[in-house]
């Protein structure tokens, strides 16, 4: 009975965080949004992200003392 009462609150718990989204929406979203995407869909990175990249990197170097230590 034990058993069944925890298989059950498992149950519960993970059909309650199920994904709101459905199928159709996250297609639609994954459109304009390329993080939803494998790969961020293959599409080259923009200016503004290689920027983002670079100041991320830079401070992970600072903060280590070295590319080697920060890699």
């Amino acid at each position: 009975m034990k058993y069944i009462l925890g298989f059950l609150a498992t149950l519960v718990i993970f059909s309650s965080s199920a994904q709101e989204m459905s199928y159709k929406e996250w297609n639609r979203e994954a459109k304009r949004n390329i993080r939803l995407l494998p790969k961020y869909g293959n599409q080259p990175k923009s200016d503004k992200q290689k920027q983002a990249d670079q100041e991320l990197i830079d401070s992970y170097i600072a903060q280590e003392g070295s590319r080697r230590k920060a890699s």
